[in-house]
């Protein structure tokens, strides 16, 4: 089983698997209209994932926030490695090279979870889910645990 978190606002709590945030404002990976729940293998990734998206100058206000951990199947997840995206698929703000990149993979259904590399850190990885995968049962998801960001990134 593969381990991911994911940091969301507590208010959205009941819906970790929806991936209604980012059917409404797309993402790198998804456009509109297009449900995906983007995680993160570590925590911190997940942290640096929501402070590049983020004015700062909202930090001190951040409304409650939520850590969750979820469990995957690894035979639910379809790697993808840097020399097999396209070039451009870490373009500030993203373009339509990364965000229809999965659309065949969503539209057919073949994998539950794709672990894709961070644009933020090339290093780590992001696993995104589709919701509307028949498999999105098999995905654990743990209780929901408060997190705050550090002062420091205020």
């Amino acid at each position: 089983m593969a381990i991911c978190y994911r940091i969301q606002k507590s208010k959205h709590n009941s819906g970790t698997l929806s991936g209604i945030g980012a059917s409404i404002t797309g993402g790198r990976w998804n456009p509109v209209g297009t449900p995906m729940v983007y995680t993160s293998t570590t925590v911190s990734l997940c942290v640096l994932e929501i402070l590049v998206h983020t004015d700062k100058s909202l930090l001190p206000n951040f409304p409650p926030h939520s850590l969750i951990k979820l469990e995957i199947p690894d035979e639910c997840i379809r790697e993808f490695h840097p020399d097999e995206l396209l070039p451009g698929w870490t373009s500030i703000p993203p373009t339509d090279v990364s965000r229809f990149f999965l659309m065949p993979y969503l539209t057919t259904n073949s994998s539950l979870a794709f672990k894709v590399p961070s644009a933020v850190n090339p290093y780590e990885y992001n696993i995104l889910l589709n919701p509307e995968h028949p498999d999105i049962g098999k995905v654990i998801e743990y209780p929901p645990i408060a997190f705050k960001f550090d002062q420091r990134f205020m």
